[in-house]
């Protein structure tokens, strides 16, 4: 059907079959890995396809049994700064993965209420809900490319391509009560990169991943130390909150505090 397909290969790379052709109705052009449940069937994404032909989220067994888990919703609205919304997102471009409660999570590169992906959960049933909804460029991350992943503590992990400061991608965390914190805002130099495409990997207090580019146009390998706060962005205090020109304000942070002149 020349919209992609699910296939079986040999560890010694014979014996190649196909076990799912996508027909449009039932996905289309997947792009993420494949999870193993556990369940033992398999599940994916597709970019395309399903009733809207947003995306789908499917199960299948080894044996080729196929079940529609999840089709996301059109986007027929634009929100406040003209990007296309929906409830759940659209169009994911990366796999799932399965958490320590059992549900399934992924993220979608578009849509959602700020029109600029979310990460949403999945339950076994195929009943999805957003646990988070990005809001673009100045915030917290947009369009999303990468899968999450999960720590000890429950908390997942992942990036943005876009969205942040400079609008060139971020580092976030997810508690498992759904609290959202932007690790990381890129700014496209030689200290960090820009654009990140994978996924985080948290290992011993520290997180490590790569950007898809750089100032040097090559990318970067990225190490985020979580545990000192010196991770930018960070959190400061100020008062009074009201300052006029030539005033003298105090900027506290948990690390440091001083006072600064507002010229």
């Amino acid at each position: 059907n020349d919209k992609g397909t699910i296939f079986r290969i040999g560890l010694d790379g014979n014996n190649f079959s196909v076990i799912h052709h996508f027909s449009g109705a039932d996905g289309e052009n997947p792009e993420g890995q494949l999870l193993v449940g556990s369940d033992g069937q398999l599940y994916g994404t597709t970019l395309q396809g399903g009733s809207s032909r947003r995306g789908a989220i499917y199960r299948i067994s080894t044996a080729g049994v196929f079940t529609l888990l999840y089709s996301f919703p059109s986007l027929s609205e634009f929100g406040s700064i003209g990007t296309a919304i929906n409830a759940t997102g659209a169009n994911p471009r990366a796999g799932l993965m399965q958490a320590a409660d059992g549900n399934y999570y992924g993220t979608a590169y578009q849509g959602g209420p700020g029109g600029n992906g979310t990460v949403f959960r999945m339950t076994p049933d195929g009943n999805v809900t957003v646990l988070h909804a990005f809001a673009g460029p100045s915030r917290d991350g947009g369009f999303p490319l990468s899968s999450v992943v999960q720590d000890a503590q429950g908390n997942f992990y992942g990036t943005t391509r876009h969205g942040g400061y400079m609008d060139v991608g971020t580092a976030y965390r997810i508690s498992s009560s759904g609290e959202f914190s932007m690790l990381h805002g890129f700014v496209d130099s030689g200290i960090d990169g820009s654009n990140p495409n994978a996924t985080l990997l948290p290992l011993n207090g520290t997180i490590y991943g790569a950007s898809f580019n750089s100032s040097s146009g090559l990318g970067t390998l990225f190490r985020l130390d979580t545990g000192t706060g010196g991770v930018l962005p960070i959190e400061i205090s100020v008062t009074p909150a009201d300052i006029l020109t030539n005033q003298t304000a105090t900027i506290a942070h948990e690390l440091w505090s001083g006072s600064s002149s507002i010229i």
